[in-house]
């Protein structure tokens, strides 16, 4: 990584997280910021193992993670050994399950309900003097 002037070696177990920032990735080593020229699928690629996508525009390395805290709607903030904070997604949860062994989600119950609600509705004959569906 190039910083003013300097060519800095620094290795993967030591980044925090990666975000997006435009056409570059800011890599986060501890208390210092790096911005690279790089698109978020290429980091992802490179960093390989230990690193997981959270979010569209956040890679974390999976050693640094202290804490998940669900936010409504199953998204997640993770936060980081150092108490730095960082969105994770919806889209993205399935990854942060999976490093921490998989736990039942109140997402994932809402949506076994939501699926029994509609093969219910599906079992379930019109009532008398309604056509069977929706708007007909």
């Amino acid at each position: 990584m190039r910083d003013r002037g300097r060519i800095l070696l620094i290795g993967s177990k030591e980044i925090d997280s990666v975000e997006a920032e435009g056409d570059y990735a800011s890599i986060r080593v501890a208390e210092k910021t790096y911005l690279v020229r790089e698109t978020m699928a290429a980091m992802e690629a490179r960093l390989g193992a230990g690193f997981v996508r959270i979010h569209r525009s956040v890679i974390v390395n999976a050693a640094r993670i202290r804490e998940l805290r669900p936010q409504g709607g199953g998204d997640f903030v993770v936060v980081l050994h150092s108490g730095f904070e960082l969105p994770a997604s919806r889209g993205y949860a399935d990854r942060l399950r999976g490093l921490i062994g998989d736990p039942p989600s109140v997402a994932r119950r809402r949506g076994r309900m939501r699926s029994a609600v509609r093969a219910r509705r599906r079992l379930t004959p019109p009532a008398a003097g309604k056509e069977g569906g929706r708007n007909s």
